[in-house]
């Protein structure tokens, strides 16, 4: 064990993974659901296309988070009495069956709802006690660039592509984690000679759209946005900087469109999707399809005050007051102030 001096082989760890080894010192308990109870097969094909996916996920979450509270109970004896301080404890329940299970939860999770961003946590640390540091260190890229933490999301992938130059996954990572942090010639670096793999993906589209918007490159990146969408129409971040694009110019309409069609792929989409669509049509005036629009935004959010609010106004500018007046009543009752407020500021009073 070593004198008091002595890291424990925990901190030895820290240093090298901090916010890996920041989970593992941590005790997590989640209450406990039957994965039976509920039928596997039944949450597998409901979930694919549902607005409430992130809701089954907390099944998954919480079984991977059982697994979990198991697998640290099994890991630090291990820690604290066969490694040495300093050493690190990479692989130390390699092969470990539990470690498949919580993999297999974890990794549901991120395909169900991706903004689940523990999920990529204890993929992490999972990955590291199977002695996959490679797949540890781009699980935990993946989590520091959703919390934002970009520089160290940089240094998570870079070391990720020293162990594998060819990760196409680490790659996409990084490319968007420096267009985050305002270095997009570093990114361009990144890409080159892998553009054709980082088309084979919804995420690797994504990237592409990024950092074309931040080079100046706004047909090219639309059009990448727009590809990524049609496999996952529920990417916020890739939603809103098409909005961004688009706003304020000819391609307004055509955006608008496409976001609507969106819900009309059988995919899992967003409520952001079809509320920027109604923006951009309301902008040109064209409030039957704005109205359209809301109306399924709201079919998404339906105590969203900002929805209500909008989708009174598009009712009033139709001419269907008595509609936009239940609209704005709807409005009214969820957020009172807060309507009031977009009153003034609009000048649109649909009451």
């Amino acid at each position: 064990m070593g004198d008091s001096k002595t890291p424990p082989p925990l901190i030895g760890d820290l240093r090298r993974m901090a916010p890996v080894w920041g989970i593992v010192c941590v005790t997590a308990i989640a209450a406990v659901f039957s994965m039976r109870a509920i039928g596997e097969r039944h949450l597998r094909a409901a979930v694919e296309s549902s607005s409430n996916a992130c809701e089954y996920a907390q099944i998954y979450m919480a079984r991977g988070l059982v697994l979990m509270e198991r697998i640290r109970g099994d890991a630090a004896p291990i820690i604290i009495e066969s490694i040495r301080p300093g050493d690190p404890s990479l692989g130390v329940l390699a092969g470990d069956p539990l470690l498949a299970e919580a993999r297999e939860a974890y990794t549901r999770v991120r395909e169900i709802c991706p903004i689940e961003v523990e999920a990529s946590m204890q993929l992490a640390v999972i990955e590291w006690y199977d002695g996959n540091e490679t797949a540890s260190y781009l699980h935990l890229g993946d989590y520091l660039l959703s919390m934002g933490r970009l520089e160290e999301a940089i240094v998570s992938y870079e070391v990720t592509m020293e162990r594998d130059p060819e990760s196409v996954e680490a790659r996409i990572g990084l490319t968007t984690a420096l267009v985050d942090g305002g270095r997009p010639q570093e990114a361009l670096a990144v890409v080159e000679d892998y553009r054709a793999h980082f088309m084979e993906s919804a995420r690797g589209r994504f990237a592409l759209g990024y950092l074309e918007a931040a080079v100046g490159s706004t047909e090219i990146a639309v059009e990448h946005l727009k590809a990524g969408l049609l496999e996952t129409p529920s990417e916020i971040k890739a939603i809103r900087l098409l909005y961004r694009l688009a706003m304020g110019t000819d391609s307004g309409p055509d955006v608008a469109g496409f976001l609507h069609r969106l819900g009309e792929t059988g995919k899992r989409t967003h409520i952001e999707g079809f509320h920027v669509a109604s923006l951009l049509f309301s902008e040109v005036g064209d409030y039957e399809n704005a109205e359209h629009a809301l109306r399924r935004a709201l079919a998404l959010g339906p105590n969203q005050v900002v929805l209500h609010f909008d989708h009174a106004v598009a009712l009033h500018r139709l001419g269907r007051r008595s509609a936009a007046r239940d609209a704005i009543r709807r409005a009214l009752e969820i957020d009172s102030s807060r309507v009031i407020a977009m009153i003034e500021d609009s000048g649109v009073d649909p009451r």
